[in-house]
Order: structure tokens, then C-alpha cells, then sequence
């Protein structure tokens, strides 16, 4: 399927997230039982007429200057190739027989227990780009790390930047 979006300057982001928790994009006998937005994925657990509650995922992006934002709608049975969807809607959904939204599902537990297990610390080195960096202190409340390239010049890596970057290894020498 392919993307939605809205002919309209004034639709940004947040009426985009109103827009997909709205009861009419549902439609009758549909419940939407919890949704969060994590960057640009809105997830969202619903409850199907059938009794069923599942997962969903919309992709969220900016049309650019003369469109409005859009979305890109899927279920966990397509095996989703993103795995941040909060834990607790795991928990809530019910079990499933389809192999695709099971290994899915495992996939985002993983990430999860990934995200938790691997603390930074100065020391850490890790890959992001074509460089690795070795971070050096944070760099204050919010602010990320302070990170040295092997080239030894200095560089504030944000939060986003240091989730996105493999970590080269996990304890100091």
C-alpha cells in the first residue's frame, strides 16, 4: 500500500496523530484501546469487532512545503521492520497463530532488552557512520555525550545519533 497524505499546508503533525486516533478511521465495531507516538511511528493497539486486539504501526512523514504530513498504515502480521513499539502493548494484544506477527513480536522484545542492557559510559566505543567514536563524558542534562573520533577531534553526539550507533564494545579495558 502507499502513502496518504493531506492536500493541505495546515496539516501537520499533530492534527496528522489526531487524524489517526479519530474513532472514524476505525469505523464501527473497531475500538482503539491505546496509541503512542515514538518519533515518527504512531503505534497502535485496537480492538477488532471480532474481539481481537492487534498491533498496528503508521509511518508518519512530512509532505514538504506544499503538502501536509502523511501516513503509511500496517499491521504486526506484516512484520513491521521497525521494533520500537512500547512493550506494554505486547502485553495487552492477544496471542496470536500468525508466524510473521509472532517473530515480529520477538523481535521488539529484543531490541527492547537490547536498549536496556547496553548503558553508555565513558569509554564506550561505538560505530555510527563510516567512524567510530569513543564517548568521553556526557555532555549535560539532554545533551548527549561528548565523543572523540578516531581522528581524536571532539563532537557532541545526541541521544538519536548514540541509539542509532552499533556499539563496538561493552566494557573498558
Amino acid at each position: 500500500m502507499g502513502w496518504s497524505f493531506a492536500n493541505s499546508k495546515s496539516f501537520d503533525k499533530t492534527a496528522c496523530v489526531a487524524e489517526l486516533r479519530s474513532q472514524r478511521r476505525f469505523g464501527e465495531g473497531w475500538e482503539l484501546l491505546r496509541s503512542s507516538v515514538v518519533g515518527n511511528h504512531h503505534w497502535y493497539l485496537v480492538k477488532r469487532p471480532n474481539g481481537i486486539s492487534a498491533i498496528g504501526l503508521d509511518l508518519m512523514a512530512s509532505g514538504g512545503r506544499n503538502e501536509g504530513w502523511g501516513y503509511k498504515s500496517m499491521g504486526e502480521e506484516c512484520g513491521p521492520y521497525y521494533y520500537d513499539c512500547p512493550l506494554s502493548f505486547l502485553d495487552a494484544a492477544s496471542a496470536t497463530e500468525n508466524a510473521i506477527a509472532n517473530e515480529w513480536r520477538l523481535k521488539v522484545r529484543a531490541h527492547h532488552a537490547r536498549k536496556t542492557s547496553q548503558k553508555a559510559f565513558a569509554g564506550q566505543v561505538v560505530s555510527y557512520g563510516s567512524d567510530t567514536y569513543t564517548l568521553v563524558a556526557p555532555a549535560g542534562p539532554r545533551k548527549g555525550w561528548t565523543v572523540t573520533n578516531s581522528s581524536g577531534c571532539r563532537y557532541r553526539m545526541n541521544f538519536k545519533q548514540l541509539a542509532k550507533a552499533s556499539w563496538v564494545n561493552t566494557e573498558v579495558a
